[in-house]
């Protein structure tokens, strides 16, 4: 079943143009430089970030918590940002444990930013009030380490997924491109577990487009793949998303991309990988241990994934 409604999907967005199908090709765009390759004055202290330095750092900020990741040559260099925000009953150290990002990012001339979500009685949790907080703290380390704006992105895991759909919603001007994993861009219209269908956020996916890589698991335990497959045909109805290819598949999982005549895209990943663990089944990072990891043994670890993604889609001139 889930395999079939990918196959319509890839049918599903193809623009007619006067009865013919229009083939799309994305415009040629001029690349922003790469993170950490330009020159910056200096780091600038400001009332979230008071000491900024390289190293792991631990800010207290807008009533929540974070861990900031700054490389040595984010200090003479211009910087890309990634904030990688965990799940429910989660914490930021966890998310970087299993995203990597911290290390890989790094690596490449990124500042990773892990929020924290407050402690409550079902355990870390995200609402939509933390919003504005978040985006307050990511405005605070992009203007104290002086950060490329075209190369701030979002990623996150379960309901830190459901925070970046929504950060599409809002804010999506201030983001290159985005990853969420293991969360569709919406709620059950009905509390029924048999519910087919998903209520996509309001004033969403509107006229402020960003490139997106959205990965699901086809067995998840927690989110069920139909929220996916409501979210990617949402998208591609709203930003008119076509030219459906697939870009790389295994026995468990395929990747397609659909792009537009702006030249927007989305890569969308579904797996059959499962957890060992609980009840969670798919809804797990692939290619890590543990107990939300997919398995090493997985063919793509999915925080090089997004990261490789980030580097190739910087924000695009005029979007």
């Amino acid at each position: 079943m889930h395999y079939f409604s990918l196959f319509l999907l890839t049918f599903l967005f193809s623009l007619e143009v006067d009865g013919k199908e229009k083939v799309l090709e994305a415009t040629s765009l001029d690349q922003a430089p790469l993170a950490g390759t330009l020159s910056v004055t200096s780091s600038i202290k400001n009332k979230c970030v008071q000491t900024p330095r390289a190293g792991k750092t631990v800010l207290k900020c807008e009533g929540l918590s974070f861990i900031l990741h700054v490389p040595e040559i984010c200090l003479t260099r211009s910087c890309g940002l990634i904030v990688d925000v965990h799940g429910w009953r989660m914490n930021a150290k966890q998310q970087d444990r299993y995203t990597r990002l911290s290390t890989l990012a790094g690596n490449k001339g990124y500042i990773v930013l892990n929020p924290q979500a407050k402690k409550t009685v079902y355990g870390r949790s995200w609402s939509a009030k933390d919003d504005a907080k978040v985006l307050a703290v990511i405005n605070s380390v992009e203007e104290a380490f002086e950060v490329m704006k075209e190369r701030i992105h979002i990623t996150g895991f379960s309901q830190g997924g459901h925070m970046t759909w929504r950060f599409v919603c809002k804010y999506a001007d201030k983001f290159g491109s985005v990853a969420p994993i293991g969360s569709g861009a919406g709620k059950k219209i009905t509390a029924d577990k048999r519910a087919s269908k998903i209520e996509i956020m309001e004033n969403c996916f509107g006229a402020s487009e960003l490139d997106i890589l959205y990965a699901h698991g086809r067995k998840d335990g927690l989110v069920p793949f139909y929220s996916a497959i409501e979210t990617v045909r949402t998208i591609g109805k709203n930003w008119q998303l076509g030219n459906a290819k697939v870009i790389s598949e295994g026995p468990n999982f395929k990747r397609i991309r659909f792009n537009n005549l702006k030249g927007t895209k989305l890569e969308f990943i579904s797996y059959d990988f499962e957890t060992e663990y609980g009840t969670l089944l798919g809804h797990c990072f692939p290619g890590e241990a543990g107990s939300l990891g997919c398995g090493k043994d997985n063919p793509f670890h999915w925080g090089e994934e997004l990261l490789d993604f980030f580097i190739a889609n910087p924000k695009q001139a005029g979007l």
